[in-house]
């Protein structure tokens, strides 16, 4: 999986460093997950084109790691979000020379 090592190596550039070690895990694991539930209902492994797919829908990495840092301090203030954020609508909401997808990784 050395595309999904990229995109977590890309994301644990954005992160704070004391939160990069349990942000980057819980990614790893959603993104490996994913990719378990994949493979199983396709009865093979991915392909390259559907990996890359997978961190496409994923999102960029720079924005990613600023998901989950926002979720990481609304946590911690006890705050709850008043409207549930899709992750592709997430996206959404950040604009800027980000929007061409992962070609930072």
């Amino acid at each position: 999986m050395e595309l999904l090592d990229r995109y977590l190596q890309a994301v644990r550039f954005w992160l704070p460093r004391a939160q990069q070690k349990d942000i980057i895990e819980e990614l790893g694991d959603d993104i490996r997950s994913q990719v378990e539930d994949k493979e199983s209902a396709q009865g093979r492994p991915l392909t390259e084109d559907e990996m890359v797919a997978l961190l496409y829908q994923t999102g960029h990495p720079m924005r990613v790691a600023v998901r989950y840092q926002a979720a990481a301090i609304s946590h911690r203030a006890g705050l709850v979000p008043a409207v549930q954020v899709r992750p592709e609508d997430g996206d959404a909401l950040l604009h800027g020379p980000m929007d061409s997808g992962l070609d930072c990784f």
